[in-house]
């Protein structure tokens, strides 16, 4: 397991921020998973994917052994990358990793796992890692009928009501 407790979690988060403030790069997207996670990340010119993925895997990797007494490599194989190469594409790659608990058997539903920007897009609750996904705003008039229309996209790719 990468993520053992809610301080792992929350120490992945923090150096996600750190190499934000350091590196440009947008993160649209998130969840974490026990052992793996899902980014979807806005990238610059100036700081290339496998810079940015390097600095969080490598930090992070440190860490985990530091508080573990773990030796050898954490992440099973080198990060993949997909690239969206249509903006109209973001929303649904978004939608799907956040479900991925669901999927997964974790949780009954989106709202219930704290560790993914579902929280940010359906719930509205602050989290200072998001860069806005563009198309989120076309969502609605207001952050209350984005919201709705999210949480329904997301219950939509499920099969269920809302």
């Amino acid at each position: 397991m990468i993520f053992r407790d809610d301080r792992d979690w929350i120490v992945y988060k923090n150096i996600v921020a750190r190499c934000k403030a350091t590196l440009p790069f947008k993160l649209m997207h998130y969840v974490l998973m026990g052992n793996h996670v899902h980014l979807i990340l806005g990238l610059d010119q100036r700081a290339p994917l496998s810079k940015i993925m390097k600095r969080i895997s490598q930090e992070y990797a440190q860490y985990h052994a530091r508080r573990y007494g773990f030796i050898g490599h954490l992440w099973q194989d080198r990060y993949k990358s997909l690239l969206v190469a249509k903006d109209s594409y973001l929303l649904t790659c978004g939608i799907y990793i956040e479900l991925n608990p669901v999927r997964a058997g974790i949780v009954q539903t989106p709202a219930e796992y704290r560790w993914s920007s579902y929280g940010y897009y359906a719930l509205g609750k602050k989290d200072d890692l998001i860069d806005e996904d563009p198309l989120f705003s076309t969502l609605g008039n207001d952050d209350r009928q984005r919201r709705t229309t999210y949480q329904r996209l997301c219950a939509g790719t499920l099969g269920t009501v809302p």
